[in-house]
């Protein structure tokens, strides 16, 4: 109930036709003290704080206690020739370095700070510690001061039998109002905050693994860019060997000793290689753009920064450490995150319990209230009232059974979601491994292989030029060595694009983070409602916080 509520719920003040022209203070409405002899009611008040003290000191939670979900983890993952053996706590901090390549950290810096995506989950993390605060704001009752002025008539119906004066009159009052203050017996908000504090704990892991994402994008995408400059240099490689096969033919068609047939056929194949390079150069237009929005930046200044420091596809490490599933779990975001919606829906089915019981509540309000003005400084003219009340739900055509039903039910939907994303991280990892071994398989036969076609062709143009062999067979051995060359290039990117994906199949990289100095400024607002064990970073190069672990409710049960 608001101040203003309070204030017209009150009876207005009866006037004798008699006394019109007394002052408002003799004219108000009488009030009768709580308990007579003490003002405001103090006794009554300290009686029923007293009670309601007790019963919060004598309360419990009700409904089901969170027990952490436990999996029947394997005891290692499928090793394949990339990964070392035994097993290993992988290096996870700054992975991007191990591949050597001083613009690819530049990028993931700028990823950090400028990449939009970002910044929008870290606004969301903001809003999310937000709600946790709104939702403890429950604890506390709410308290406003209030004015009032309104110029009344009384219905002459309601009070002709008493014979008072019924023509208009002003009203003035101001105080202090106490809104209904339910008391958290049973636990309801102290649920609801878990809830809300394990869903921006989500908030916050849902961002941590969305800086996973974009980073490895960044480091996937640079890979690509490098992957399609090495293609381009190989296509205008072999674009040069047939052009140097057409001047060859046509000096011999000169000399009589090939046909036009000949020169023709070399021609063809040169357009036809030629015509590779356009669409080789779109793709790596179009993967620059895409890697410029991953680091928040436009088209332009990428490629400049791309022909400014040019350089191979990345490399990363031979050998790689996976570790153990378990510490596996501890790592990925996404797991996290889906655990603490677990215990959030824990919570609030326990919330939800909660109301089956009664309610206990407090409210009261202050004021004074008189015909003039004056009579507001006159504290014989005051009104109050302050007191508990008790209410509990009988019946409601079930709909709290409904609610109840309904938190079970989504409490089972995200411990099967927990499940799901512990399935989608063991099999991430395993795939992830299995492709890097085989991507390093490959290329080493691809390398075994273009060492032997460089050979051949270079013996193939030296015969050709002695006539000893033909112009097919030339081109011929030209292709295979073109295409064992791009195959090569190809290879080289998808290693080092499998490698960026173990490391985001692991999860890690987001223990440090470079943020801009707006996104550390959010994580730096830390909330009322966060313990004291919360440390946000001071400076951008901080790491990310950790996740806050709220205080479990009382583990008694069914006691009030």
């Amino acid at each position: 109930m608001t101040l203003s509520q309070s204030i017209r719920l009150a009876s207005p003040p009866m006037r004798n036709p008699t006394s019109a022209g007394q002052d408002s203070s003799r004219r108000r409405t009488s009030f009768p003290e709580t308990i007579p002899g003490t003002p405001l009611g103090t006794r009554a008040v300290a009686l029923a704080v007293a009670l309601a003290v007790a019963l919060a000191l004598a309360a419990c939670d009700v409904g089901p206690k969170y027990v952490a979900p436990s999996e029947n983890l394997p005891g290692g993952f499928v090793a394949g020739s990339a990964v070392a053996t035994p097993p290993a706590d992988p290096e996870l901090r700054e992975w991007w370095a191990q591949f050597n390549d001083p613009l690819l950290t530049e990028l993931i810096r700028d990823g950090d700070q400028a990449n939009q995506s970002l910044a929008a989950a870290l606004a969301n993390v903001k809003a999310a510690w937000a709600g946790v605060g709104i939702t403890e704001s429950e604890f506390w009752p709410s308290v406003g001061l209030g004015g009032k002025y309104a110029r009344e008539k009384v219905n002459i119906t309601q009070v002709a039998a008493q014979g008072v004066d019924v023509s208009p009159y002003d009203v003035y009052a101001y105080g202090v109002g106490m809104s209904s203050w339910e008391i958290d017996i049973w636990g309801k908000v102290r649920n609801q905050v878990v809830a809300a504090t394990e869903g921006a704990n989500a908030t916050l892991d849902s961002f941590r693994g969305l800086m996973v994402s974009i980073r490895a994008q960044i480091a996937s995408t640079y890979i690509q860019a490098r992957t399609l400059q090495a293609r381009i240099e190989v296509a205008e490689s072999v674009v040069g060997n047939l052009q140097q096969t057409v001047d060859l033919v046509a000096l011999k068609v000169q000399h009589g000793t090939a046909d036009q047939m000949s020169l023709d056929q070399a021609s063809a194949e040169l357009d036809m290689s030629a015509s590779q390079l356009p669409q080789l150069r779109a793709a790596y237009d179009s993967t620059v753009s895409t890697l410029a929005v991953l680091c928040g930046t436009t088209t332009a200044p990428m490629m400049e920064r791309l022909l400014a420091s040019p350089g191979a596809i990345p490399d990363g490490p031979g050998v790689l450490s996976i570790g153990i599933p378990a510490s596996l779990l501890e790592r990925r975001a996404d797991v996290q995150a889906r655990e603490r919606e677990y215990h959030a829906s824990i919570a609030t089915i326990a919330a939800t319990e909660a109301l089956h019981l009664p309610s206990l509540s407090l409210s009261g309000n202050f004021y004074i209230s008189s015909n003039t003005v004056k009579g507001l400084g006159d504290i014989s003219n005051e009104a109050y009232s302050f007191g508990p009340s008790i209410n509990w739900l009988v019946f409601a055509g079930g709909r709290v059974n409904s609610q109840v039903a309904q938190a079970k039910a989504r409490s089972e939907e995200a411990l099967a979601n927990y499940r799901n994303a512990v399935l989608t991280a063991l099999a991430d990892v395993e795939s992830s491994a299995s492709s890097v071994g085989q991507s390093q398989e490959a290329l080493e036969l691809q390398q075994r292989a273009l060492t032997s076609a460089a050979a051949a062709f270079a013996l193939a143009v030296l015969q050709f030029e002695q006539g000893l062999t033909d112009l097919t067979t030339l081109l011929s051995i030209a292709n295979t060595l073109a295409d064992v060359e791009d195959a090569v290039a190809q290879t080289q990117g998808l290693a080092a694009q499998d490698i960026v994906s173990l490391y985001k199949a692991l999860g890690g990289g987001w223990e440090t983070a470079t943020l801009s100095e707006d996104a550390a400024a959010i994580l730096k607002e830390k909330p009322d409602h966060v313990e004291d064990g919360w440390k946000p970073p001071t400076a951008a190069s901080e790491p990310i916080p950790t996740p806050i672990v709220p205080t479990e409710p009382s583990t008694t049960k069914g006691q009030s």
